[in-house]
């Protein structure tokens, strides 16, 4: 096995279990049932989340076939936590014994600086692996970034609801667009 097959297999791990807790989260949200009350943003939150990370595992696998340096695969490790941090936050996972209502909105704002903080930390950490992997491309990718990155930022800070739910619907339309260009 050599290391791209070792990073690439670390990196599957990191992202698998993001997306069996935002898994968790929505089958333990689905079993309350009617003491949950539902609100958009989270919701959205999470399809970005969970879009972004299937676009980066596939985008991992197509671009990196070789082997990494030590320092180089901490970077990338630390990519992929920023991704499951943000799968983390993106909805929470009640337990049987919390408050008999679950306000997602609430959640929502509550969470939304971890959320989006590191999904901005994610976007930075992936500028600068970019850039030491491909030198000559970083005007093309700080470009790319620059307006997710914003977004992200804004999201964090600002709490008028229908800014929010226009950066999400942006992020959706902008990350499924990517995915697309991925998968065809």
């Amino acid at each position: 096995m050599n290391s791209f097959e070792l990073s690439f297999g670390l990196t599957s791990v990191i992202l698998g279990l993001a997306l069996t807790h935002m898994a968790n989260a929505i089958r333990k949200l689905l079993l309350r049932g009617r003491e949950v009350t539902w609100a958009p943003e989270p919701v959205m939150l999470a399809i970005v989340v969970l879009m972004m990370i299937v676009s980066v595992w596939m985008n991992q696998f197509s671009h990196n076939k070789t082997a990494l340096s030590d320092a180089l695969e901490l970077l990338n490790v630390l990519r992929m936590l920023t991704l499951y941090f943000a799968a983390g936050f993106s909805l929470p996972e009640p337990e049987p014994c919390d408050d008999p209502k679950i306000d997602l909105l609430t959640y929502y704002d509550e969470s939304r600086r971890f959320s989006f903080g590191s999904l901005a930390a994610s976007l930075g950490i992936f500028a600068l692996y970019n850039f030491i992997t491909s030198p000559a491309e970083w005007r093309t990718d700080l470009s790319v970034k620059a307006l997710p990155f914003t977004l992200w930022v804004v999201a964090m800070f600002v709490r008028r609801r229908w800014v929010n739910l226009l950066v999400l619907t942006f992020a959706i339309t902008g990350t499924g667009l990517q995915l697309a260009r991925i998968i065809t």
